[in-house]
């Protein structure tokens, strides 16, 4: 083992796992020393970021077997500021899609409010809310948010698709978190 990952900052030793594809959410820093270690120990090669993200990206797309364009580049989709009929989405579907598909443990979703996302939407950063039909159940809703350090910066895009029952397939944004 060449490297000394004890000497790396929490960062650091995230940037290594994610560039290997190895999990590493509500970690702590001895435990991503350890996934680091044992990749070593491995020989894990890295992976191209770059396919892996795209794959991510379609795949979070995709349901039912069905792959809808992406919601920030596809100029064929017809988005609507009437919001009348929106997919009704409660506290549930949310906590549940943050459990399941996000890995968020009971502690990080009892600090929901301090998360800096609830902060922006209470503060206003959150405009131009759209929604998009793709099928009879299936709909794209996306947003603009104004970046809260440099609000004269393009804004991020948030988005999700969901279900007319409220159930949340997937989410993405186009900010770096």
């Amino acid at each position: 083992m060449d490297a000394n990952y004890q000497d790396l900052q929490c960062a650091d030793l995230k940037h290594i796992l994610k560039t290997k594809g190895i999990p590493f959410s509500n970690k702590r820093k001895q435990d991503l020393v350890d996934l680091c270690e044992s990749a070593d120990a491995l020989n894990l090669p890295g992976i191209d970021q770059n396919d892996s993200e795209k794959e991510a990206s379609i795949e979070r797309r995709t349901v039912r077997g069905k792959t809808y364009q992406h919601p920030c580049y596809d100029t064929g989709i017809v988005w609507s500021r009437n919001l009348a009929t929106i997919p009704t989405i409660d506290t549930f579907d949310v906590t549940s899609f943050l459990q399941n598909y996000c890995g968020w443990s009971e502690e990080r979703l009892r600090r929901r409010k301090s998360d800096n996302g609830y902060k922006l939407h209470c503060s206003g950063h959150i405009h131009d809310v759209t929604m998009a039909m793709l099928d009879e159940d299936v709909f794209y809703v996306k947003g603009k948010c104004v970046p809260e350090t440099r609000q004269s910066s393009d804004p991020y895009i948030p988005w999700i698709l969901v279900e007319k029952s409220g159930h949340i397939f997937s989410a993405e944004c186009t900010c770096v978190a």
